[in-house]
């Protein structure tokens, strides 16, 4: 008969009891939970907000993204492009807006058709023939401040990047939009009403002197905001660039005296 080994257990009887309760409880840690915590932060659950954020481009909100500035902080940058003492592309901080490209642009386009009508007026004041207004003027200012506000900053940043400058296209747009805002005051006191005096000598002084002013500022804003960018390329090809922007925004100035304030002295 095979021998069979038993183990004796003693079992307390008197051990105390807590609470009075001998029931054994079990808790939950909720392992689902966990689980979509980790899920969260590996990023899964980001998909879906990924896709819906996206906006396509005939859509209301594409365009919105890019007005997304409230009223000071455009009246701030139209005055940081009128004194430019700061650089303009640190007070944007990454958030550039259109409204410098079409509103300012906008504007200047209808202040210089009003300022050259009334300059072509004071020429023809006290002449026997009817005075006619000259809407070509409006399609000429269209052209060029549209043409060159939009058309120069996107060949820019296109050379820039070819060069590895690393420049934002939007930054670009609005650093030339704004940029055109001193042409709004130089327009005004280009009218001079000094001609009424028959001083078309010294009138034409005025405008000439206006718009050199005017070319002055824009150019100072341009290059001071833009020759941190322009020097990330070679020496030799960042001096070109530099050369190239002040020489096309002299040439639009200009264009805007010759256009615009043009009238015979005779």
């Amino acid at each position: 008969m095979s021998r069979k080994d038993y183990a004796v257990i003693e079992v307390d009887e008197e051990a105390p009891q807590l609470g009075g309760q001998t029931d054994l409880s079990f808790q939950d840690f909720h392992t689902v939970d966990n689980t979509n915590t980790l899920s969260r932060s590996m990023g899964h659950n980001n998909i879906p907000q990924l896709k819906s954020d996206k906006k396509l481009l005939w859509t209301t909100e594409f365009y919105v993204q890019f007005f997304e500035v409230d009223t000071q902080q455009v009246l701030n940058r139209c005055w940081g492009s009128l004194f430019p003492r700061t650089n303009f592309l640190d007070m944007i901080d990454g958030n550039p807006d259109l409204y410098g490209p079409i509103w300012v642009c906008t504007t200047v386009i209808l202040v210089l058709f009003m300022s050259s009508t009334f300059v072509d007026w004071l020429a023809w004041h006290g002449s026997d023939t009817p005075f006619n207004y000259n809407f070509q003027t409006l399609v000429s200012a269209a052209v060029l401040m549209y043409g060159y506000t939009f058309l120069i900053p996107i060949v820019l940043w296109g050379v820039m990047k070819w060069y590895g400058c690393e420049p934002g296209l939007l930054e670009c747009l609005c650093l030339y939009g704004y940029g055109m805002l001193v042409w709004v005051p130089i327009s005004i006191i280009s009218i001079s009403p000094i001609e009424l005096f028959n001083h078309r000598t010294i009138a034409n002084i005025i405008r000439w002197t206006s718009v050199s002013i005017g070319a002055a500022i824009s150019t100072t804003f341009l290059v001071r905001n833009l020759y941190p960018v322009i020097s990330r390329a070679e020496g030799k090809t960042s001096r070109l660039i530099l050369i190239s922007i002040v020489a096309a925004h002299l040439g639009m100035s200009l264009a805007v005296k010759l256009t615009f304030f043009a009238y015979s002295t005779a």
